[in-house]
């Protein structure tokens, strides 16, 4: 059967073919409903518990960054060589890892395209794998996400005296 996969054919997801898909901000979070956002597949990996599977997919419009906040699950214990193997994928390119820093309780991965351009110009796919390849059928991983950001909230102009 060549040209078939298991689960049917590929679908390529774009705003243009998802006219049902809402408008949404500069970031997801713990919890959030993502089948309110109308878009097929979107949080798929990403438990409301915040617990993720080895790969989390999220779709963001006109990503500038990704930015991941993150902490360890109920007896999961990480550590920087864990949070290193967190990686991003948007499309079909795999972005540059410009930081790991580890907060009071949490670990901020954050990820960039080429020379810090915006990474695509329309909706994007975005692939968070979350584990070494070595894990990556695993069926539970150590983290918990608590936020995935992509671009600054837009500016507000100040009000004239």
């Amino acid at each position: 059967m060549r040209g078939k996969i298991g689960y049917g054919p590929a679908i390529w997801y774009t705003w243009e073919n998802m006219p049902q898909a809402k408008p949404h901000p500069s970031n997801y979070r713990a919890g959030e409903d993502f089948a309110a956002w109308g878009i097929p597949v979107n949080g798929t990996g990403w438990n409301n518990d915040g617990t993720v599977e080895p790969c989390v997919i999220l779709f963001a419009n006109s990503p500038q960054f990704l930015e991941l906040e993150l902490t360890s699950a109920t007896g999961s214990q990480t550590n920087l060589h864990d949070a290193e193997h967190i990686r991003a994928k948007v499309g079909l390119e795999f972005l540059k890892r410009e930081s790991v820093e580890p907060t009071s309780d949490r670990w901020r991965v954050c990820v960039s395209g080429r020379r810090g351009r915006a990474i695509i110009a329309a909706s994007s796919r975005c692939s968070l794998p979350t584990v070494s390849k070595e894990r990556l059928a695993d069926s539970q991983t150590p983290w918990l996400l608590r936020q995935v950001s992509w671009r600054l909230p837009e500016q507000k102009p100040a009000n004239p005296p």
